[in-house]
């Protein structure tokens, strides 16, 4: 279904939003990292879609 198009696919590494649900979890304000920045997954790039579809519907 991702390499036909029929849905939209992204690449959302599990490691910071694991550490995130973590903070969340305990009452944390949240996680500050440099980890993806100028990579694939920086949201300024938004290079995280895995196919045409979700190219043309950019998460942030």
């Amino acid at each position: 279904m991702i390499t036909g198009n029929q849905n939209a696919a992204y690449d959302v590494p599990s490691g910071v939003v694991l550490d995130l649900m973590r903070e969340a979890a305990a009452k944390r304000p949240g996680v500050i990292t440099k980890v993806g920045l100028d990579t694939f997954v920086d949201p300024d790039n938004k290079k995280r879609a895995m196919n045409t579809k979700a190219a043309s519907r950019p998460i942030m």
